[in-house]
């Protein structure tokens, strides 16, 4: 048999009835003034079927403040066996809870009838009242309680200390002391995972802190290397120092569909290919330094008779080429 633990309780419905949910309920009474007071609930623990729940001071002190803070978004009606559409029967005011004289604490509701609810009333068509209630409001988890049903048996049965030890179940009191322990690891919880946020926001801030001195390093770089000039006063280009800002800090190379762009967060291996690409593309657009000459006789081949001579295959200027950037 399983307790459900009621978190948010909301009554979003009352029915009168002659087959009440809940056992030894009083009658449905007329006040003094003309009210009717309609008992919902005895205090204590009951069972749904295979759901065991408790009706607590607490549990009710949380229907009462659903109820006047407007939590449903209309105002609450009590209706011909749970159907609103043949029209309220009484619309309630307010809730109660009294003692009685066997010792039970009893829940009501206190309402005003309409001309037809009083009449069914007071002409004993209907002596009782059944709760509907959904034990978390907003979740669909659990579906609502005390709703009209023909299925023989299914009503609010009280649970009495003997029938729980008779089937092995622990005590209320172990029960409450589990609880604790649970509501306490729950806080732990919160605790902690507000603790991992302050962590990750302090990450965050450091990465932050990381990248702006890293963009500091980029623009002293470049400054420097625009004050570079060589032993004839020549100065470095303005496509190359272009190129070198936008790639140090990772920035899309080239423009248009064949840009080259480095994603954030990309692995070793595509960071890679964004520097080579970068560079290729560097050696098509930089303006040549040497003057080309025109061979009017055929070339040497440096290695053929050079048994000295080394000879690079593809892979191994590729390797070359991956070494230099890992540098």
């Amino acid at each position: 048999m399983e307790k459900l633990v009621m978190e948010n309780p909301v009554i979003q419905g009352i029915g009168a009835t002659n087959r009440p949910h809940v056992q030894y309920l009083d009658e449905i009474t007329f006040m003094e003034n003309g009210d009717i007071k309609i008992p919902l609930l005895l205090l204590g623990l009951w069972k749904y079927g295979d759901v065991v729940l408790e009706f607590t001071e607490d549990v009710i002190g949380k229907f009462v403040a659903a109820f006047e803070s407007g939590t449903l978004g209309h105002k609450l009606s009590m209706d011909c066996r749970h159907l609103p559409k043949l029209g309220a029967l009484a619309w309630i005011r307010e809730f109660i809870l009294e003692l009685r004289d066997d010792g039970k604490r009893q829940f009501s509701a206190i309402g005003k009838t309409t001309p037809s609810g009083e009449q069914l009333l007071r002409g004993e068509e209907f002596k009782y009242a059944s709760v509907e209630f959904v034990p978390n409001f907003g979740s669909r988890l659990v579906a609502a309680f005390g709703m009209e049903t023909d299925e023989p048996g299914l009503f609010f049965q009280e649970v009495t200390m003997p029938e729980q030890t008779n089937e092995g179940t622990i005590s209320l009191e172990e029960f409450k002391q589990l609880q604790d322990v649970l509501n306490q690891a729950k806080a732990d919880v919160v605790a902690l995972q507000a603790q991992s946020a302050e962590v990750a926001k302090k990450d965050q801030r450091i990465v932050t802190l990381e990248r702006a001195l890293y963009g500091q390093q980029v623009t002293a770089a470049v400054l420097e290397a625009e004050k570079y000039r060589d032993g004839e006063k020549k100065a470095h280009s303005k496509v190359f120092l272009e190129w070198m800002d936008h790639v140090l800090r990772h920035e899309p190379v080239g423009e248009g569909d064949g840009a080259i762009v480095l994603e954030e967060g990309s692995d070793v291996g595509r960071t890679n290919e964004y520097y080579r690409k970068s560079i290729v593309w560097l050696s098509k657009v930089l303006p040549g330094q040497v003057p080309t000459q025109i061979q009017t006789a055929p070339q040497k081949d440096p290695t053929v008779g050079n048994a000295d001579a080394i000879v690079l295959s593809e892979e191994d200027d590729a390797e070359i080429g991956m070494a230099w950037r890992a540098v």
